[in-house]
């Protein structure tokens, strides 16, 4: 995630690794559910349980500028609603099932090596992985 100075917002990348010709992304972030947003279709990094990645070819991704908070999303694939198996879901207090997506205020570069630093038992990040899959990535492995 990075963080916007100006506006408080942070780039959040989303994707959708299941088939599909059209994907289209909407949410209560995206004028309350009204407004689609299109993804775009190319390769994905996938994880699996923290032990098992790839890339995908078949998969979409768009990059969100959100605020910090909570936000409810669904994807449209070919004109069907559908919820992510690859994003944490819920049911929301309207009994609708959908996935969930939680933004933190992103830490800058800085201040996330500073942080990584104090703590020997964690790896170095490798270069190339972006910063959130990392720190997604470690929060998976310590639980």
């Amino acid at each position: 995630m990075d963080l916007d100075k100006d506006d408080g917002t942070v780039s959040v990348q989303v994707q959708w690794t299941g088939s599909g010709k059209v994907v289209h992304l909407v949410g209560d972030f995206a004028d309350n559910w009204k407004a689609r947003i299109p993804m775009v279709k190319g390769y994905v990094h996938c994880t699996y349980l923290s032990t098992h990645t790839d890339n995908r070819e078949n998969g979409f991704t768009t990059t969100l500028r959100l605020k910090p908070g909570q936000y409810r999303l669904k994807f449209i694939v070919d004109d069907s609603w559908r919820c992510s198996k690859d994003i944490p879901t819920a049911t929301d207090e309207d009994g609708t099932f959908v996935n969930w997506l939680e933004v933190d205020t992103a830490k800058s570069e800085e201040e996330s090596r500073s942080a990584w630093s104090m703590d020997d038992d964690f790896p170095s990040r490798p270069k190339g992985m972006s910063l959130l899959y990392f720190q997604l990535r470690q929060v998976l492995i310590i639980r």
